[in-house]
């Protein structure tokens, strides 16, 4: 829950209490979290090459908070698999340590943010949700601009 529902620390804690009747810390949490990670590294590495030898890579980004500051979220998903791993900074950065836009060569499919450019050697297409997005804005924007005068 905590990892996949991404439910908060102080959230789960309660929510593991009423449904199994057992106490849950932090630092317990903290504990699970750190020896899953470390069995699933070998798991996590073959699931990079997968997303990124996939006909059609899609690549975003969120921001969150996260200690307290604003972190990023990058994202590389297929139609099987979802990459993402929180990162202190947006942009190339993020996205190369997520590890899989410079390992494409096939399709990526992402909002026409300039850090998703970054590797010359795979194909890139423009998201028909973002352009949608913003011709709606646009559309709004011009009413308003009508209604105004």
């Amino acid at each position: 829950m905590n990892q996949q529902q991404l439910l908060p620390n102080d959230r789960l804690g309660p929510v593991v209490r009423r449904s199994f009747g057992q106490p849950l810390n932090a630092g317990t949490l903290a504990v699970a979290n750190k020896w899953t990670l470390a069995h699933l590294a070998p798991s996590a590495r073959a699931l990079v090459r997968r997303v990124a030898q996939a006909p059609v890579v899609h690549l975003d980004e969120s921001g969150l908070r996260a200690a307290g500051a604003l972190h990023w979220l990058p994202v590389a998903a297929t139609t099987d698999w979802t990459l993402h791993e929180v990162h202190p900074k947006r942009g190339s950065e993020a996205m190369a340590a997520l590890g899989v836009i410079g390992a494409c060569r096939q399709w990526v499919v992402s909002d026409h943010w300039k850090p998703h450019f970054t590797n010359p050697k795979c194909l890139h297409a423009l998201c028909n949700h973002h352009f949608l997005r913003e011709l709606e804005f646009l559309w709004k924007e011009q009413l308003e601009g009508v209604r105004g005068n």
